[in-house]
């Protein structure tokens, strides 16, 4: 757990999310928190999963409660994930916590600058500009899941202009990927699979395994710890800090009109 701090704040970068199950995946998790505390100044900055693999989320919030620090969480979600939102959320909700302490910010998707990220994953991999793509994301049980991953899909496409872009579940969330794939290349077009996901474990390891058994053209990489997810993960803490900051002015302007005398 690195406790360092910038110039002109003290509040820790906390980031939260489910862990893979692998020791690889989850080095994508500690691998943007540790850029986006660096991007941010040097601010101190802990890795927490849901699923264990790094310091205790409760654990942490406590400790530095007791150092009389304050917490900007970040959870790592592409799509809302009920479970893991609730966690964090309950975590801000132990005693001698709450909101002047703990601040926890919406996830990380849907958002232009994961679709950007997309799309350059998918440049990389060799898509070109006119291939349909398939954006592959897994759900967690939330109803909006479908909607959210629909919603990434125009993102995407907003930023490939012409190509076709649909989405796709590996979780039984939306279309099937072989389907998806084998309706869009019985249309004569290329196709490239596009994971919408962190990092490496066993949901990416299923949409290789399904973009690879459907035939289609190109499979990019998952979004990782691309710089523009790293920014993404900057932009909640400094928005979480700037409305925690004015909220503080402003009671503090509340009471001192309060000690005022009136004229």
């Amino acid at each position: 757990m690195s406790t360092g701090t910038n110039e002109t704040d003290g509040t820790i970068l906390v980031t939260l999310s489910r862990g893979s199950g692998a020791p690889a995946g989850d080095l994508v998790p500690r691998a943007v928190t540790t850029q986006a505390g660096r991007r941010l100044g040097g601010v101190g900055r802990v890795t927490c999963f849901l699923d264990g693999g790094g310091p205790r989320y409760t654990t942490v919030l406590r400790t530095l409660a007791r150092q009389g620090r304050r917490v900007v969480v970040v959870p790592l979600t592409l799509t809302t994930d009920p479970e893991l939102g609730e966690y964090a959320a309950a975590g801000a909700r132990l005693p001698g916590l709450g909101p002047d302490t703990v601040r926890v910010t919406p996830g990380i998707g849907p958002h232009p600058l994961l679709a950007e990220a997309a799309s350059r994953q998918l440049v990389a991999a060799g898509a070109r500009s006119a291939d349909a793509v398939v954006l592959v994301g897994a759900g967690h049980g939330a109803a909006t899941t479908e909607s959210e991953l629909q919603r990434a899909a125009e993102l995407l496409h907003a930023r490939r202009r012409h190509a076709v872009v649909r989405p796709a579940g590996v979780t039984g969330t939306g279309a099937p990927v072989a389907e998806t794939v084998a309706e869009l290349r019985a249309q004569g077009l290329r196709v490239a699979v596009a994971p919408y996901l962190l990092g490496s474990g066993p949901h990416a390891n299923r949409a290789s395994a399904l973009a690879r058994a459907s035939g289609a053209d190109v499979l990019a990489d998952v979004l990782g710890p691309h710089r523009l997810v790293v920014e993404l993960v900057a932009r909640r803490y400094l928005g979480a800090v700037g409305r925690a900051t004015a909220r503080s002015a402003a009671r503090g302007t509340g009471r001192a009109a309060a000690r005022r005398p009136a004229a």
